[in-house]
């Protein structure tokens, strides 16, 4: 039996507060989107993280497929988490929203970590990818946050991550040496939405369902990792169902058998991931 079939409780959350986004970047499957668009609602938020006093969360992402900061309870949100649970914090945004006043609630919201995806060194570049955002105002927008860390004297850690070409990451790294964390990654495929690697038509074990995660839309619909965007393989519902009963449940676990057995017959969204341990 592997971890997480003997956890008792989920040690990580990862919330989608929104699946509504402000851009189209051209390696996001945005177009493939046909579930309910929308923001969730305080309300199920709380409930989520009252489940959660008492339990070891280890961490908490409050995003999912779309930009968390078109949510204007993320702050909110974000303080509710920390202070109720006081665990490790994280989002991802492509940060072109940042104003300086959100800036300024953004290193004062328990928020932890911010990971901003930003692919390109130039106008052409960046544009290219991320549609239709603009370079500089996105570049002010970041500097807006680093600037705000810098004054608060933050502890929030601030990561640019770049995908593409290793050489190409090069020159990024130096444009943004000594304002904020850099990273690069290369491109994952996504459930039913891109093929940017070959699988050779064999599901992997997949390293999030051996870890205590649990993953869930902005509707409170459960699904086993961030790559279901489309919510294709819902295993329970917050609104009507609690996170113990989900966890335990007989749709979590037989995905769970899926991954032991290595028959996805019931499963064709994890045939297509190259997800790898």
């Amino acid at each position: 039996m592997d971890q997480l079939e003997t956890s008792s409780f989920p040690e990580q959350i990862r919330l989608e507060n929104t699946n509504l986004c402000n851009a189209h970047c051209v390696i996001c499957p945005r177009e493939a989107l046909s579930r309910k668009k929308g923001i969730i609602d305080p309300a199920l938020v709380e409930k989520i993280v009252d489940e959660c006093v008492g339990r070891t969360v280890r961490k908490f992402t409050l995003q999912g497929f779309g930009e968390p900061l078109l949510d204007k309870h993320f702050c909110q949100s974000m303080r509710l988490i920390k202070d109720r649970l006081n665990c490790p914090t994280f989002t991802v945004s492509n940060g072109a929203l940042i104003t300086p006043e959100l800036a300024a609630k953004l290193v004062d919201c328990g928020l932890d970590k911010i990971k901003i995806s930003f692919y390109g060194t130039n106008k052409r570049e960046y544009e290219k990818v991320h549609t239709p955002l603009d370079y500089d105002k996105t570049v002010t927008s970041i500097m807006h946050l680093v600037e705000a860390k810098r004054a608060a004297r933050s502890r929030m850690i601030i990561r640019l991550q770049y995908i593409g070409k290793f050489w190409r990451f090069i020159p990024f790294l130096f444009q943004w040496l000594g304002k904020t964390s850099v990273g690069y990654n290369t491109l994952h495929n996504y459930g039913g939405g891109r093929s940017y690697k070959s699988t050779n038509g064999k599901a992997r074990a997949c390293p999030i369902l051996s870890q205590p995660i649990l993953q869930v839309l902005w509707t409170g619909e459960v699904v086993p990792c961030c790559y279901d965007f489309n919510g294709t393989m819902v295993l329970g519902d917050l609104r009507e169902q609690t996170i113990e009963e989900i966890w335990h449940g007989r749709p979590y676990q037989a995905i769970r058998e899926a991954h032991e057995t290595g028959d996805f017959s019931d499963w064709p969204l994890c045939i297509k991931c190259d997800r790898r341990f």
